[in-house]
């Protein structure tokens, strides 16, 4: 199956994240925009979500 931007918003869903923009400004990408008031540990729990479901494609 292949991973694409929507699968990987579907998954961050799934980690209880808020899907980021999907195809702007350049098709086929994320756009992720951490503001500065983000705690640093919700920021780690976002990689950890992200290195997560690269594991998960990587087994499929």
């Amino acid at each position: 199956m292949k991973r694409t931007p929507l699968y990987i918003a579907k998954r961050l869903i799934y980690y209880r994240f808020h899907a980021p923009t999907m195809s702007w400004p350049v098709a086929g990408t994320l756009m992720v925009e951490p503001t500065e008031a983000e705690p640093l540990a919700e920021i780690d729990r976002f990689i950890g979500a992200m290195a997560s479901i690269r594991e998960e494609a990587r087994r499929v």
